[in-house]
């Protein structure tokens, strides 16, 4: 191929999209059209499997890059909700003001009294400490019951989607807005983590994964940027943490510091790709998805079949689905479609580029 051709196929490269870019426009307009076909209550429900998608999103960034395991993230999510329920309900703030201080709380505490001390740790002593605190943090919330409502939590608390109706002024319920909050927040921290991920500042995270002592010897602190990388993770958790909060209108331990959805998020990412920011989300739309699909079979479709609740092992399904998922995709769904989309693109330049990048050392998209 002379060199002129091959300038023609970069061309025409640039100018045809690659197909993980129009997939990823499908999905999302499909969620921005969904009110369009579902009840109020589905849309409920897939506005907090968005939210699940950006916790797991978050996390992946930080520790898919760095390698450093943290099962303390929803304690971050968690901490965000409870300060922005307390600074509204308790203390009489304004539910936005309190959001955004709930973000600050979350983020400072992450990064402050998590990161500062345990990121200077290696990464096995990390993951020991984030995994405590998960336990201590509903030893807190019990501790302090008068103020945290300890166990039962609130039941109840303001949402945010009359809030909403104010600011917007367009003629759209609150429970819709609340609806495409959660979708464009995750879109945001999709796209934010991308482009974080493909940035200098995230080739040196994923260096710190692969040789944190080489980085100190050519003049790189590892440590600052880890640190930096968890403040991002945490308040970016932590302002999720706190809208969710408003969004399911009741505040628990069992939801918001919930270990359980901790795993889903380390399963999520590991179906989905550790370290590729788009697989995890993929993961966890597809657990969350088959743990919903148990619900609507059961509940719609065939019943209780010899009278066994099928919801209420719906878990173990979600499990033995994951594990067929690592036993078929060992490094991840999202790598395996990468893969595939750049053998139906190898004929143009565009397969071919995107080898070549993918060579340089950027993340996956």
């Amino acid at each position: 191929m002379s060199g002129e051709q091959a300038a023609d196929d970069v061309t025409l490269s640039g100018r045809v999209p690659h197909p993980k870019y129009i997939l990823a426009a499908v999905g999302l307009a499909s969620l921005f059209v969904m009110p369009a076909v579902l009840s109020t209550f589905h849309l409920f429900v897939l506005g907090s499997i968005c939210f699940m998608v950006t916790f797991t999103i978050s996390w992946d960034f930080f520790t898919g890059s760095t390698g450093y395991f943290n099962f303390a993230h929803m304690v971050i999510v968690g901490l965000a909700g409870y300060s922005s329920a307390l600074l509204h309900t308790e203390l009489g703030y304004g539910l936005i003001i309190s959001i955004l201080a709930a973000t600050a709380i979350a983020g400072a505490f992450g990064t402050i009294v998590i990161a500062g001390p345990t990121l200077r740790l290696s990464g096995i002593y990390f993951a020991a400490l984030t995994f405590i605190l998960p336990v201590y943090a509903k030893e807190v919330v019990v501790l302090f019951g008068d103020i945290t409502g300890g166990l039962p939590g609130y039941l109840y608390i303001s949402p945010l989607g009359p809030r909403l109706s104010e600011l917007v002024p367009l003629n759209v319920s609150g429970d819709l807005l609340l609806y495409y909050t959660s979708v464009i927040l995750f879109t945001l921290a999709l796209a934010g983590f991308v482009v974080l991920s493909k940035s200098q500042f995230g080739s040196v995270l994923r260096a710190i994964r692969q040789d944190e002592l080489l980085l100190s010897s050519i003049g790189i602190n590892p440590t600052k940027f880890k640190i930096a990388g968890f403040a991002i993770t945490a308040v970016v958790a932590g302002f999720a943490g706190s809208v969710w909060t408003h969004f399911l209108v009741t505040l628990t331990p069992a939801t918001q510091l919930s270990i359980q959805n901790m795993v889903d998020i380390v399963i999520a990412a590991t179906i989905g790709g550790i370290g590729t920011i788009v697989g995890p989300a993929i993961g966890m739309f597809l657990i969350k998805f088959i743990d919903q699909g148990v619900v609507i079979l059961q509940n719609e479709v065939i019943g209780q079949p010899f009278g066994i609740a099928l919801v209420e092992y719906r878990r173990g399904f979600t499990l033995i689905v994951a594990l067929l998922f690592f036993y078929v995709y060992p490094s991840g769904l999202y790598p395996a479609i990468r893969r595939q989309l750049d053998k139906l693109t190898s004929g143009s330049g565009d397969g071919q580029l995107d080898r070549l990048t993918s060579s340089s050392g950027e993340g996956e998209d």
